[in-house]
């Protein structure tokens, strides 16, 4: 399971760079954490402050739209033994494809005021 989830991490750090994002991806055991910031917070009022939350709110509903179920803001996913490197795999892809879209609007209300949000995929 650690090697599932350092995938993930790996994973999230590549779209991350490729998308040229600030993204910081914590990890720890077979949990992690994504956080829309550009600086490492180190307490909650940091989370708070630095965290793009419209950005998150876009990524958490645009996952949902392609059949995974995220992460909540603030919160961390967990690999469990049901999990294998194809689930892995699927949930980066749309991942990516849920980043770039917000990345590519780049502004978020324009994703959250579309009539039907699975138009945009």
């Amino acid at each position: 399971m650690n090697m599932l989830n350092s995938e993930l991490v790996k994973g999230y750090k590549d779209i991350s760079e490729d998308l040229d994002l600030d993204l910081v991806v914590n990890s720890w055991g077979v949990s992690g954490t994504v956080i829309p910031a550009s600086n490492q917070p180190r307490n909650y009022k940091e989370i708070v402050s630095y965290s793009d939350l419209k950005a998150y709110a876009g990524y958490f509903y645009s996952m949902l739209v392609q059949g995974i179920i995220p992460m909540a803001f603030q919160e961390q996913w967990t690999i469990s033994v049901s999990h294998s490197l194809g689930d892995i795999y699927a949930h980066l892809e749309r991942a990516y494809e849920s980043l770039r879209k917000i990345d590519e609007l780049k502004n978020v209300n324009e994703l959250i005021k579309m009539s039907s949000i699975e138009e945009v995929w």
